[in-house]
């Protein structure tokens, strides 16, 4: 199922037109272990662009950098991502829900010293910077019945 959205995403993010900045990122080639080792800081950066700038169809840019992630998080050998039950049900399988959180879980695993011990607490931190992100109306994005429930929540600690 993970497979499947995540081929989904990038098939969404594959027919977007070419923007000046991040177009070139179509032409890396994540072939091999060390290419995507090497392609590390070029994801973090997709990750800071998309979690710095709010949410907007018309930028091209947005989508070249959720594709790169995606087909990063899709081939890396050295890192996994499981989509936990309950983002599912808060991003009500929508692709630009799934990619933002995906885009919060990049980048802390990338950012950890120790994601392979710490990944209990790197998904509920990525939850948490997903919810951050997506409860500031600054960045215009849409969120379902259960991540509006989630927000409430926790505003009320």
């Amino acid at each position: 199922m993970n497979r499947i959205i995540l081929m989904a995403l990038i098939t969404i993010f594959g027919v977007t037109g070419y923007a000046s900045n991040f177009s070139r990122l179509a032409d890396i080639e994540l072939n091999t272990s060390e290419q995507y080792a090497e392609a590390q800081e070029q994801v973090l950066d997709c990750c800071y662009y998309l979690l710095s700038t709010p949410c907007d169809k018309k930028d091209e840019d947005r989508g070249f950098a959720t594709q790169f992630i995606v087909r990063w998080i899709q081939g890396t050998p050295e890192y996994s991502f499981e989509i936990e039950e309950v983002v599912t049900k808060m991003t009500s399988d929508k692709e630009e829900l799934l990619s933002l959180y995906l885009t919060c879980y990049t980048k802390l695993t990338l950012e950890s010293e120790n994601p392979y011990e710490e990944k209990s607490q790197i998904k509920q931190q990525s939850i948490e910077a997903f919810l951050d992100y997506c409860g500031n109306s600054i960045n215009k994005v849409r969120p379902t019945k259960e991540m509006k429930k989630m927000i409430e929540a926790r505003e009320q600690g």
